[in-house]
């Protein structure tokens, strides 16, 4: 079998560069010799996780097409259609399967992909994503389109399936739901490197330390952390701390507002890692204040590592596997979270190597990739049921 993955994003380490690292893996476990190319509209930006999709022998390509550069631009439009006929044409491809929102590059593959004969085409929902008034008709038009071309539609949660194919794509036969899964056994609790990342951290075994995992840009809304933070010390909370992990263009705003609320020596910028397992262990609180959500695969990493979570009520349902999650407004101000925070048990939250469990229980496991592959794959009858 030979399978094009296609993505607007760059290849570094965010959540649809590890899912399809990820999904490969499950595609060598079953076809185990498939040829795999995977193409990244903007170039390589992580060469240790380049490493990665090499060893699983895949073909890397890349447009070197900038993502300020959106789906409107000519040029960067048929530069990627170019670039993915060159690869079909030249590869005999079985299977496109494209991991690009509705203002992407997805409706062009489509299409070029059923004029060069691609009997599978799947369109693969991440996310579902605030938009402005002006762009609800061409989103509409879009969907309509996206539905027309795609032989399959998949998606994290039915929010995210909505985002891109309507209620009605949801609700058909082309439909289906697949989670994005972890290697849950990873992010096991482990209390050894909970000392490990705190003492790096210079912060001791009495102090609260809230995480958050994600790219630094708005829609992952850190600056309401800060707010958090700030409110949290205010009520006498002294010994609280908050480490923040990812890039991106809201740094410099996060720092002046660091500065403002006077938090400089409670907030640490830590920049990316390649560790995460250890650093939620080192976490006492998870906090996502999403603007928008497809799924939040870094929700379900802090669940398997079994943290307490508050995230922001714009998530799906689909990501709550456990009783120690809250879904809380983020557009009433930081009180509420505040609240709920002063008011955890951290006694009572259950023991934390139960996460790994419960995330195996609500099928995120990496031991269940391959099912989703041969149900997207092998376009057998599937069930209109969604989870």
């Amino acid at each position: 079998m030979n399978v094009l993955l296609a993505t607007d994003a760059s290849l570094e380490r965010g959540g649809i560069t590890l899912f399809m690292l990820q999904w490969i893996k499950g595609i060598k476990e079953i076809y185990k010799y498939s040829n795999i190319h995977a193409y990244f509209r903007d170039r390589v930006e992580d060469s240790f996780l380049e490493k990665e999709f090499k060893e699983l022998g895949v073909r890397i390509h890349t447009g070197n097409i900038s993502r300020s550069i959106n789906f409107k631009n000519i040029r960067a439009r048929k530069k990627v259609i170019d670039d993915i006929s060159d690869i079909i044409n030249k590869n005999s491809i079985d299977v496109i399967h494209i991991h690009s929102g509705v203002f992407g590059y997805n409706l062009d593959l489509l299409r070029v992909a059923k004029r060069l004969g691609i009997h599978i085409r799947i369109s693969h929902s991440h996310g579902a994503y605030p938009e402005r008034l002006r762009d609800k008709v061409i989103h509409r038009f879009m969907i309509m389109w996206i539905k027309k071309y795609a032989t399959t539609f998949a998606g994290c949660s039915v929010k995210a399936g909505n985002y891109l194919f309507g209620e009605k794509g949801v609700s058909s036969d082309k439909w289906i739901f697949v989670p994005n899964t972890i290697q849950s056994d990873r992010f096991l609790f482990n209390y050894h490197k909970r000392i490990e990342g705190r003492n790096d951290l210079r912060i001791n075994d009495t102090e609260l330390l809230l995480g958050a995992v994600g790219h630094l840009n708005s829609g992952k809304n850190h600056l309401f952390l800060l707010e958090v933070l700030s409110l949290l010390l205010q009520n006498n909370r002294n010994s609280a701390k908050l480490v923040i992990f990812g890039k991106g263009n809201m740094k410099n705003k996060l720092i002046k507002k660091m500065i403002e609320l006077h938090l400089e020596d409670k907030v640490i910028l830590y920049g990316t890692t390649d560790d995460v397992p250890k650093w939620l262990s080192a976490m006492d609180v998870f906090l996502m204040p999403s603007e928008s959500e497809g799924l939040g695969i870094s929700a379900v990493e802090a669940q398997a590592s079994g943290l307490p979570c508050i995230l922001s009520d714009r998530f799906p349902k689909e990501v709550i596997i456990n009783n120690n999650v809250w879904c809380l407004p983020i557009d009433k101000g930081p009180d509420e979270w505040v609240e709920v925070i002063e008011k955890i048990d951290f006694q009572l939250c259950g023991v934390r190597e139960n996460g790994v469990k419960m995330v195996k229980q609500a099928g995120f496991d990496k031991t269940n990739t391959k099912n989703y592959v041969k149900a997207l794959y092998e376009q057998k009858q599937r069930s209109k049921k969604t989870r």
